[in-house]
């Protein structure tokens, strides 16, 4: 995807992690979590740092210097790992809401409902990034970079209105069950009672 389109889902995904800080904490903290999940849906390029480096290059005997754009880090490796992005939005919730499952005590917690709520929505803006990135041909990293996952159904930048439309249908209905769950479940029962 281009950063437009990374950047168009994380406004349509952000209604989920904006969604979670509004049940859990306030309207702030929705805000908050929502301008992150933007911001950060474009993180795992961005943190390559793009340097522009100049370069010599001879065309028919005439020297010139032209700029040539690359990154420090090489693309989809370290910034493009999916556990990574998991675990700062596991500790992010697990700050807000302690899981009460074997060993949950060694997840690491932040003290401030701030910083959790910045956790989940710079968690929610990398994963909505790297979700979009595994169909691409490039392979994402997912544990480590050595286990990486490249479906190779489309190139980069291809069908982007098409993957925000997607990505908007499961976020409002994520969004809605967890500010109002009892509602969903009544809709849903009365609707299933139709059939």
């Amino acid at each position: 995807m281009t950063g437009h389109g990374h950047t168009n889902t994380g406004v349509v995904f952000g209604l989920v992690p904006a969604a979670y800080c509004y049940a859990e904490l306030g309207w702030q903290y929705a805000a908050l979590s929502f301008a992150l999940c933007v911001l950060f849906s474009t993180a795992p390029d961005w943190l390559e740092i793009q340097v522009t480096k100049e370069v010599e290059v001879n065309r028919a005997e005439k020297k010139t210097i032209e700029p040539r754009v690359s990154t420090l880090i090489p693309h989809r490796t370290v910034t493009h790992i999916v556990s990574v992005w998991t675990l700062i939005g596991v500790i992010g919730v697990h700050s807000i809401n302690p899981f009460n499952f074997p060993y949950s005590e060694h997840i690491p917690t932040v003290g401030y409902d701030t910083i959790a709520a910045c956790l989940i929505g710079i968690s929610a803006g990398g994963l909505i990034h790297l979700i979009w990135d595994i169909p691409n041909k490039k392979p994402v990293p997912v544990f480590t970079l050595f286990d990486r996952v490249g479906l190779g159904l489309w190139k980069s930048g291809k069908y982007e209105n098409a993957i925000v439309t997607i990505t908007l249908l499961p976020s409002i209905a994520a969004a809605a069950y967890i500010i109002a769950p009892d509602i969903i479940i009544k809709y849903y029962n009365l609707i299933m009672k139709g059939l």
